[in-house]
């Protein structure tokens, strides 16, 4: 297929594009595990058919997803969810008359505790109850609990989008200057999530006609057989007993949570290395190699943007051992100089001594001689990547040890199966997606960059619909963020609007959705004539966009842009 790489990039960008999107799209389709296999045959024909580098598979964030589902998975089969629920439950039933507002906050900060929105599932049913039998139109509280379950996502410590996209920021070549990254994540996507909560339920709370004024629901209800239907059976978890082990594997679970997140925040409580790094730094050492100091300061110059120009003696020697060296160079002369060729530094060796000029000002260092390194030390400390893996399994090993649950629930319960599925979406569909679009950097930096720099709304409009093609948040942002980043897209922008991750609302496709649909037996919440006219997309806008403003604005406070 040597004609495919003949094309003009441009070619062969837009034929590669429609390849990613008929993928994204089948696979959205189809559902389930399809979307990441769907990764698959995009691969091959990007690999062996444009003849392109695989990029890098996001091993990291894949590890992550495995350790939080893996322990959120052993948390219901514990019964530690059951009580989280059953506590939600009773916060609900104490104030029926503000379900509209109450439901999406519950939602949302069970999902920030557990760090998926499909708990959701259990609590729809008992909303549900809560609304018709109080007189309160469904589809307020109903809609809104399953959007303010999604937006809960991306304000979950222990959420795949939250750790994923702390990864790409910490790791960006333009590193954000202030941002040590998990708290710093999370100290802008709570507040800005709960403040699209806070919007949502205030929509919620006046929208649509009331049950008693609208004549459809009043016409249907004359049936006595679709009354009865209608205000059915009482849906409540608080009949049910739960043992006090189901209340220790909460505790450990949010335990966990809460260490997790000290950690994060106090970063010298996480263990630290030495390491060595390559680098080019000018230097003025004594007699026995040490770097001299001149008053507090040491007497040496890292350049990492720019270059060096030297005048050596005439004889160098090399010491070399087990087959390894590296030559040992006497300089007479050294000049340091920023890219554009200014020259910042000048150092001069004559009789045992060093003339040093910086800034317009010299002086003369005794018993001294110029060198350079290449490398330098440093230390590195854990990164949150490897800490919350490490304290997800030591959750999970806990809850086993001290609640004793059937361990063979684990892999079959709902948080798991929902779990693996997203990871196999994050392995096949940023594979493909990096593999692609990395091979056209140059280009896309050229085309859109400046675009996105300019308006950087834009941005969030892209990863928006990108969320809604991929069915996740945690896809859309390691399919996304890499890309923006290497085109030029501000790490200040990508934090402001990290919100906009979720955009699968868009359509009524999504299980939560549906599930809302499904147990609002008074046909409130529904799909619309249009399809697009539907329950969600009003609370999922105006919850998102609000998230997004209050993000960009947090962000200038916290002097990120």
């Amino acid at each position: 297929m040597g004609f495919l790489e003949n094309m003009p990039e441009v070619w062969q960008f837009f034929i590669q594009l429609a390849i990613v999107l008929v993928c994204l799209f089948y696979g959205a389709r189809k559902g389930g595990i399809t979307l990441g296999l769907l990764g698959g045959i995009g691969l091959i024909i990007l690999v062996f058919g444009f003849h392109m580098q695989p990029g890098k598979p996001a091993i990291d964030v894949m590890l992550v997803i495995l350790a939080v589902v893996t322990a959120s998975a052993t948390l219901q089969a514990s019964g530690g969810l059951d009580v989280m629920l059953q506590i939600a439950e009773k916060i609900l039933r104490k104030h029926p008359k503000m379900i509209s507002f109450l439901a999406p906050v519950v939602t949302c900060t069970l999902t920030v505790l557990c760090g998926t929105g499909h708990v959701v599932y259990t609590m729809l049913p008992i909303v549900y109850d809560i609304a018709i039998k109080n007189g309160i139109r469904p589809e307020r509280p109903m809609a809104a609990s399953s959007v303010g379950a999604q937006m809960g996502i991306i304000a979950s410590p222990v959420s795949v989008a939250v750790v994923s996209l702390t990864a790409f920021l910490i790791n960006a070549d333009s590193h954000l200057a202030g941002f040590d990254g998990y708290v710093d994540l999370l100290k802008i996507t709570i507040p800005s999530t709960y403040c699209g909560i806070f919007f949502i339920g205030l929509y919620s709370w006046f929208r649509g006609k009331d049950l008693d004024k609208d004549e459809v629901f009043q016409e249907k209800i004359k049936d006595p057989e679709f009354r009865d239907y209608v205000y059915g059976s009482n849906e409540t978890l608080l009949d049910k007993t739960l043992p006090g082990k189901a209340w220790a594997a909460m505790w450990i679970f949010l335990g966990t949570i809460a260490v997790v997140a000290v950690l994060g925040y106090v970063k010298e409580l996480r263990p630290a290395w030495g390491k060595t790094d390559p680098a080019t730094i000018v230097q003025i050492v004594d007699k026995d190699g040490k770097v001299i100091k001149s008053g507090d300061k040491d007497l040496k110059f890292e350049i990492k943007d720019g270059s060096f120009e030297a005048k050596v003696a005439d004889t160098i020697t090399q010491s070399v051992k087990g087959g390894k060296g590296s030559p040992k160079i006497s300089y007479n002369e050294l000049k340091v100089m920023d890219k554009d060729g200014n020259v910042k530094q000048e150092l001069k060796f004559d009789g045992g001594s060093v003339t040093l000029t910086d800034g317009g000002n010299s002086q003369t260092i005794n018993d001294a001689k110029i060198t350079v390194a290449n490398t330098k030390s440093g230390t590195t400390r854990l990164s949150m990547t490897y800490v919350i893996q490490i304290f997800m399994l030591l959750a999970g090993a806990l809850m086993i040890i001290f609640t004793k649950p059937n361990v063979s629930d684990i892999g079959k319960n709902e948080v798991f199966r929902s779990g693996m599925i997203a990871l196999v979406a994050v392995y096949g569909i940023s594979w493909m997606v990096e593999t692609m679009f990395g091979a056209h950097i140059g280009m896309l930096k050229e085309s859109l960059g400046q675009v996105i720099i300019k308006y950087p709304w834009t941005y969030a409009l892209m990863l928006l619909l990108i969320s809604k093609f991929v069915n996740s948040q945690a896809a859309a942002i390691a399919a996304f963020v890499p890309i923006a980043l290497s085109i030029g897209v501000s790490p200040a922008v990508i934090l402001a609007f990290a919100p906009a991750c979720y955009g699968y609302y868009i359509l009524p496709t999504y299980p939560s959705d549906l599930a809302a649909i499904q147990f609002d037996r008074s046909g409130t919440t529904h799909i619309g004539k249009y399809v697009i006219n539907h329950s969600f997309i009003l609370p999922g806008l105006i919850g998102v966009i609000s998230s997004c403003i209050v993000g960009y604005i947090l962000a200038g406070l916290f002097g990120y842009l």
